[in-house]
């Protein structure tokens, strides 16, 4: 192959690299705005999107020998990835139409898992094959087959980082989804172009013709009107029965705005946020049930729900001061221009402040006092909303309200029957509730408020007593009057969720970094939608059963080794800690996405960042280990990596432990800028030195590059595809971010071991 040639393969495979990632941004956020943004939804991506690739490079590794004009095969990958990536794009918008969901719907998490594998399979195959092929085709200056997979894996992952910055800092801040797929498209069938037309291999003229022709109809597409008649199409049939009248994204949401007959409808990534009419009753006993519980509420924080009536039923009373806490500043932008006129005079009325800030970070820094806090932000279905529903928040509202005060909140529950997922679910937050509040009193019904207070004798369940409170204070309501009050505090009612609440079994409570109530509340949803096989799955996973995963990896470790010779074991172990490595480094890029969430709230827009931060280090690890690569054998450096990897897994917790209980400014925007970004690019360096040696230590040189980067590459990410499921659904919710860590530098320590058990050369 000529030196030009070369090049031009080599700047494909970083442009590969690009178009990955870059589709890997857009995608997952085009999955989170139509599935609710939950972290589980970034779960099924990542694990649907791995196991794709890790299927096609291994397919490549098994036929590598008998495939000729590789080059024009590459160009022909480049073409096909290019068609597929608006037509993903076209697929996810639609996934509910193609599944029978109706807008504002919340989708069974088979159904995500479904439709990720799915509609991401055909084009994350091809990302796979192409970097097998490539480390088959590039000949860097190294001869050897661990020195061209190194050098494919650095490129890939520089074009990656390119991406990265480029994709987040400009290109989704402007451009649309299917804009920038079609844009990376054309990019892609322009690379292809020139490939073909440097090897001169078979079919040449007519695959230049065929590109030009692709390329020519994809540039009028993006240069005239198409996208956006597009967009508008597919607007239509993914909110059929509505209206669309506004759209956008901000840093933290998609937020949309519909209209169906005189309703006003709000979207927050595909979920119902707020509907109006219809939000009186809900506003009404948020509202009532909270002020009648406290004396004289003069100073008031809203977290959540202000456009959604709350603020009108708070300024009936005479408050002194309401500050209403919605971080995302689009919310009142919408809000202020399509809602009823009454929901914009009292978000302007003098005695209300809307502040932009994270109701975390401003409870935690803010010396302010209240007299009533009452949380409106919709059941934890994410790690984002369950952030307000732990034992750690519950603890600083405390240090935040005045003598007398009262913390509220709502919850999904049932006005008659309670089953027993529901019932942990709720007892979860009650009692991280007690380890805040000495009185925690309950109103039951189809949602149940919870109102949390130091004691005394002014909170009360007597409905007579908070009849007389209402009418004392001369406030006028429609929902909450006698009649409903009778019914939803009689003693029969109340005894019952009082007797759910305090029943004797053991429950966990709701940590910011163990979300056991996010769990419960995940069985719980699970159960409506009789996804058995998954509910079945979650209620296995306890402590104990995935403790004994781990002994079941042992054992399996150990005895691939006793079935092997000395030369074989060294090997075996070596693609053992690729799996390993590929599981740990995904398990800790969940939990730095997850810890994110927790810490600041808006993980939507910081994603790009993130992946790219990764991403960077890959690139790094990678040329550091190919410039310091042994001439021998690399086993010592396998080892001392591996070890390090389990150093990184308990440095982790200690640094977003400490970072969530920081109070400084300075430090909330270092962690935020700086440390998390520091974060996955040391995780990328280690994962990239990692890979590096275990080629050099398990490859020989005499070994076609193709098929064995193809296996190395398919056991990376097959460990990233079952830490992107097993994380976010299992470990997390049960083991929380500290034990996660503990478990995943066992897991490294165990193959460290076994690395050391037979040195010597291959």
């Amino acid at each position: 192959m000529n030196t030009r040639l070369n090049r031009t393969v080599g700047l494909a495979i970083v442009f590969s690299g690009f178009c990955g990632l870059c589709a890997q941004i857009i995608f997952i956020r085009e999955f989170l705005i139509i599935f609710y943004g939950n972290e589980l939804s970034i779960g099924f991506i990542l694990a649907a999107w791995l196991f794709s690739v890790a299927t096609g490079s291994y397919f490549f590794s098994l036929f590598s020998k008998r495939i000729t004009h590789k080059i024009t095969l590459f160009s022909v990958c480049l073409v096909l990835l290019g068609l597929l990536l608006p037509v993903c794009i076209i697929l996810i918008r639609l996934s509910k139409v193609i599944m029978n969901f109706n807008p504002g719907e919340i989708v069974p998490l088979f159904a995500v898992a479904v439709a990720g594998f799915a509609f991401l399979f055909p084009a994350c195959v091809l990302f796979g094959y192409i970097f097998a092929l490539a480390c088959s085709i590039y000949q860097p200056k190294s001869g050897i087959a661990a020195g061209k997979i190194i050098n494919v894996y650095i490129l890939e992952a520089l074009g990656s980082c390119i991406a990265g910055l480029i994709v987040s800092a400009f290109l989704v801040p402007l451009f649309d989804a299917l804009e920038i797929a079609v844009f990376t498209s054309t990019l892609s069938f322009l690379c292809a172009l020139f490939l073909v037309f440097l090897a001169r291999e078979r079919f040449r003229k007519f695959l230049m013709f065929v590109y030009v022709g692709i390329i020519i109809i994809f540039s009028l597409f993006l240069t005239t009107s198409g996208i956006t008649k597009l967009n508008s199409f597919l607007g239509r049939l993914q909110w059929r029965g509505y209206e669309v009248v506004a759209s956008g994204n901000s840093v933290y949401a998609n937020i949309t705005v519909a209209k169906r007959g005189a309703q006003t409808v709000f979207f927050e990534n595909g979920l119902l946020l707020s509907a109006m009419p219809g939000n009186r009753e809900i506003a009404e006993h948020s509202i009532h049930f909270t002020l009648l519980e406290h004396q004289n509420p003069k100073n008031i924080l809203l977290i959540g729900g202000g456009t959604g009536g709350l603020i009108n039923e708070i300024l009936k009373y005479p408050v002194g001061h309401v500050d209403y806490l919605e971080i995302d500043p689009l919310i009142i932008k919408f809000s202020k221009k399509y809602l009823p006129e009454g929901i914009k005079k009292s978000l302007e009325d003098k005695r209300v402040s809307i502040l932009n800030v994270d109701a975390r970070f401003f409870v935690k820094s803010s010396g302010k006092k209240y007299d009533c806090i009452i949380i409106h932000c919709g059941s934890p279905l994410t790690a984002q909303s369950n952030r307000y529903y732990t034992a750690d928040f519950f603890t600083q509202l405390k240090e935040r309200l005045n003598d007398g005060g009262v913390v509220s909140l709502s919850l999904n529950s049932s006005e008659n029957y309670i089953n027993k997922e529901l019932r942990d679910f709720l007892r979860s937050i009650y009692v991280s509730l007690r380890e805040s509040f000495a009185d925690v009193k309950v109103i039951p019904g189809n949602e149940a408020y919870f109102i949390a207070s130091d004691g005394g004798n002014y909170a009360t369940y007597n409905y007579k007593e908070l009849l007389q409170r209402l009418k004392e204070r001369n406030i006028e309501t429609k929902y909450v009057r006698e009649y409903y009050l009778f019914s939803v505090l009689s003693k029969e009612r109340v005894s019952y969720i009082e007797n759910i609440l305090d029943g004797k079994t053991k429950i966990l409570p709701n940590y910011d970094f163990k979300p056991a109530g996010y769990f419960y509340n995940l069985i719980f949803w699970t159960t409506y939608f009789r996804d058995s096989v998954f509910t079945w799955l979650l209620k296995a996973a306890n402590f104990v059963n995935i403790w004994l995963i781990f002994i079941c990896f042992v054992f399996a470790v150990g005895l691939a080794g006793l079935t092997a010779g000395r030369l074989n074991f060294q090997r075996r172990i070596a693609l053992f800690s690729v799996f390993i490595t590929g599981f740990s480094a995904m398990c800790f890029q969940i939990l730095i996405l997850f810890s994110f969430q927790i810490i600041y709230g808006y993980l939507f827009y910081k994603l790009g960042f993130i992946l790219t931060a990764f991403m960077s280090g890959l690139a790094l690890g990678g040329y550091f280990s190919r410039k310091n690569m042994p001439a021998g054998d690399a086993s010592e450096k396998l080892k001392f990596v591996q070890l390090l990897l389990s150093c990184f897994a308990l440095i982790l917790p200690l640094t977003v432990t400490w970072l969530m209980g920081a109070k400084s400014f300075l430090v909330n925007e270092l962690g935020e800028n700086i440390i998390f970004m520091l974060l996955p690019a040391l995780c990328g360096v280690l994962t990239g030195m990692q890979f590096a040696y275990a080629n050099k230590v398990c490859l020989k040189i005499e070994d076609e590059p193709g098929r064995l980067g193809g296996l190395t590459y398919a056991l990376d990410l097959l460990g990233s595809c079952v830490a992107a499921f097993a994380t976010a659904v299992f470990f997390i919710p049960v083991f929380g971010v500290l034990q996660t860590c503990l478990f995943v530098c066992g897991i490294n320590l165990v193959v460290w071991i076994f690395l050391s058990i037979n040195p010597g050369k291959p």
